[in-house]
């Protein structure tokens, strides 16, 4: 992952000036809990797992999905909404928001929110740039659409593709505490191996898991009309 300028510029200066409600990258140390993210689905065979694995624990979590694999899938999306968890905007297609011309850039931002809208029926508050990627045009025009923009502050790593426990390890080397928000995908099988075991190391550290609401302490997202 290339820590270009853009990237340096969200996550260091824009970060102190810009309110958490706007732009997330964990929330505060005493809200008690940390926030599950999961990025680039939904995947028709691995995002049910996930699924069934985070209700057996009663664990909700924030989906970052693709509008295009939504529009594939969209009776995934709608069932990750009645499971309880939150669906947020991972733009259309999976593109570089810090290349791509103004034009192009709206149209990933905007058509992802709405093919999730569309199916959800709900209003999709938070936008999680691919890569972590965004320079101040995209930061501006997320803010003016009314979206929240969350990135993270441990990342599983488990796009290296070095097994479930590399993940996990990953995970326990950040030495997690609340306010984190953790990343993750769930479109690898690694990940899928690995997430049991995550669980059980955040409940044995005694930290609640969460949404990105819940770091908040606030609601985004709702019913629209």
């Amino acid at each position: 992952m290339s820590m270009n300028l853009a990237r340096l510029m969200l996550r260091l200066p824009v970060e102190w000036v810009v309110p958490r409600h706007l732009l997330l990258r964990r929330g505060p140390r005493g809200c008690g809990r940390v926030a599950l993210t999961f990025d680039d689905g939904p995947d028709p065979v691995l995002t049910p797992k996930v699924l069934d694995i985070l209700d057996a624990r009663s664990v909700r979590a924030t989906f970052f999905m693709i509008g295009r694999e939504a529009e594939r899938h969209p009776a995934l999306v709608r069932e990750a909404v009645q499971r309880g968890h939150l669906v947020g905007n991972h733009t259309y297609s999976h593109g570089d928001l810090v290349r791509a011309a103004r034009r192009l850039l709206h149209e990933e931002i905007d058509r992802g929110r709405t093919v999730l809208e569309d199916i959800t029926g709900t209003l999709v508050a938070f936008l999680r740039p691919p890569r972590g990627n965004m320079d101040v045009r995209g930061l501006v025009h997320a803010i003016r659409m009314g979206m929240t923009v969350a990135l993270w502050s441990v990342d599983s790593r488990d796009w290296a593709r070095n097994g479930p426990e590399s993940i996990r390890q990953a995970i326990h080397r950040a030495r997690v505490r609340a306010g984190d928000v953790l990343l993750l995908h769930d479109d690898y099988p690694e990940t899928v191996a690995a997430l049991p075991a995550i669980l059980g190391d955040l409940t044995n550290s005694a930290l609640r898991t969460g949404t990105i609401i819940h770091l908040l302490g606030k609601h985004r997202n709702g019913r629209r009309g």
